[in-house]
């Protein structure tokens, strides 16, 4: 004989009606596998805020040493770049220095390779000076007489 056909259940395999059917009847969907839960979680109290405070304190404790830390890189960074512009200066006002000796020493070098011409006759330049100073000096007082002259 034939069997009977297997009954409708009230979950069919459509999803979409299972969901349905499963707002209409909460008590038809339990979970017979899985033990009742231990321990059940509810809202924390408006009072039980202590973590939160626990955890803002730590975080603020944090971060202020994060700027202490801050602010001594900063100041160390501050002293290297002035040791190191001070070095630099140094440097370059040595180097300027030994340019300046090299010069001279070049300068005493040709000095010292060219003949010295000593005839006894020559007149230094500083000699030469004074008496071209000694003229000028002598030559505006003859003007000024002079011109004192005509007025009077």
């Amino acid at each position: 004989m034939d069997s009977p056909p297997a009954p409708k259940t009230l979950f069919s395999d459509d999803p979409l009606m299972s969901l349905a059917l499963s707002h209409r009847f909460p008590h038809l969907l339990t979970n017979c596998d899985l033990p009742p839960p231990l321990k059940l979680f509810s809202p924390p109290a408006i009072d039980d805020n202590h973590g939160v405070l626990r955890a803002l304190r730590l975080s603020q404790t944090r971060a202020r040493a994060a700027e202490d830390r801050a602010q001594l890189v900063t100041a160390r960074i501050g002293r290297l770049a002035s040791l190191l512009l001070e070095e630099s200066l140094l440097l370059s006002a040595h180097r300027r220095w030994v340019a300046m000796l090299e010069f001279e020493v070049a300068g005493l070098r040709r000095r010292i390779s060219q003949p010295v011409e000593d005839d006894g006759g020559d007149i230094g330049a500083a000699e030469i000076v004074w008496c071209l100073a000694l003229a000028l000096c002598i030559g505006i007082a003859g003007v000024g007489f002079a011109r004192g002259r005509c007025l009077l």
